[in-house]
């Protein structure tokens, strides 16, 4: 089926945008259709008897845009959507209905005007910069011995043990496609220990700064994804309840782990350090 396409002024049509309809070349229609949804606001759209399919750029879509695709796929039918978004290449998402599409294209939104808003900074690191200096590597070791999958209980101490009880784990909703804190460890700050002692059961994009939820649901997201370990720096400012908005630099591994009985978890184990400083890297 030919695609639809939405316009930067949120009009539907199943006419393509000016820019391709003058170039007859299968090729160079889809060329120019991606440098469409790359850089002019556009989306595509191809309905079908199995489910929909999105394509689009979450940072360029703009207010009209989006409100024409919400509506796009809340009056249309009840269906799977594959999400196709750009963000430093492309990523390919199955969500099981519309409401749930529309969900995850908001999320995707706000996760691009964090990006942009410099609130939170972070730089992936490898991992072999760790060895044996550093006490985060034990943990690397433990996760790569698949202790975690073999028994998730003895992990959790080692890692909670070699990180100085600097962690936070997340249990990962397959149906929400959420990370839910579950626990915290005894060594995290204590604006951080105020914020989460109640916390327990929310999606860590609803505990407390939305940049910051948002910027660490991103992350956790892409280290599943891959799942395999995630070592970053990262430079934020983080509004917490009572303290106020504070500066915290430190370095973030992430480890993606599968329980016995077949859950996901997120476990983030960081380790402060004030030489980080991304907002004056030169």
């Amino acid at each position: 089926m030919r695609p639809l396409f939405i316009d930067r002024e949120g009009v539907l049509s199943a006419e393509p945008p000016v820019v391709l309809a003058h170039n007859e070349g299968p090729a160079d229609r889809q060329s120019l259709a991606e440098y469409a949804v790359k850089n002019l606001n556009v989306v595509r759209a191809w309905p079908g008897p199995r489910g929909l399919r999105l394509q689009f750029r979450p940072e360029r879509i703009g207010a009209k845009t989006l409100a024409r695709l919400v509506y796009f796929l809340w009056d249309g039918p009840d269906t799977r959507v594959l999400l196709n978004y750009f963000r430093q290449g492309w990523h390919h998402e199955l969500v099981g209905n519309s409401q749930a599409a529309i969900a995850r294209i908001l999320a995707l939104v706000e996760e691009a005007k964090i990006d942009a808003s410099g609130a939170v900074l972070a730089q992936s690191v490898d991992l072999t910069i760790l060895r044996d200096r550093n006490p985060l590597h034990d943990v690397v070791q433990h996760w790569k011995r698949r202790l975690g999958w073999r028994d998730f209980a003895s992990f959790m101490d080692r890692a909670c043990e070699h990180s100085g009880g600097r962690y936070v784990l997340f249990e990962h909703d397959r149906d929400r496609h959420a990370f839910v804190f579950r626990d915290f460890g005894a060594g995290i700050p204590e604006w951080a220990k105020h914020c989460l002692s109640g916390a327990r059961g929310l999606p860590v994009e609803n505990l407390h700064d939305d940049p910051f939820g948002i910027a660490c649901t991103l992350a956790y997201r892409q280290t599943l994804e891959k799942f395999s370990p995630t070592l970053q720096v990262v430079d934020a400012k983080i509004r917490w309840p009572k303290y106020g908005t504070l500066r915290s630099c430190y370095w973030r591994l992430m480890l993606p782990i599968a329980d016995p009985a077949g859950k996901l978890w997120l476990l983030s184990a960081s380790l402060a350090d004030t030489a980080i400083d991304l907002r004056h890297a030169g």
